[in-house]
């Protein structure tokens, strides 16, 4: 499994539902389970730092709900 697989995996885990990409192609658009939307940026635009960081501010997050 690719790091982009394992950060998409990831984020799935959390909840997020993916729902489409911006215009350009850099977000895509997931929708968590309360209903709220959140852009998140392309797998393939970022770093291994940039995805664990991403994934550990959705942890954050969602732990405050």
């Amino acid at each position: 499994m690719t790091t982009s697989e394992q950060y998409r995996a990831r984020i799935r885990v959390l909840g997020l539902t993916p729902i489409g990409r911006d215009s350009a192609g850099k977000y895509q658009f997931h929708r968590a389970r309360g209903g709220r939307v959140y852009p998140i940026r392309d797998p393939e635009d970022l770093t291994d730092a940039e995805r664990e960081e991403t994934i550990e501010y959705y942890e954050r997050q969602f732990s405050l709900e």
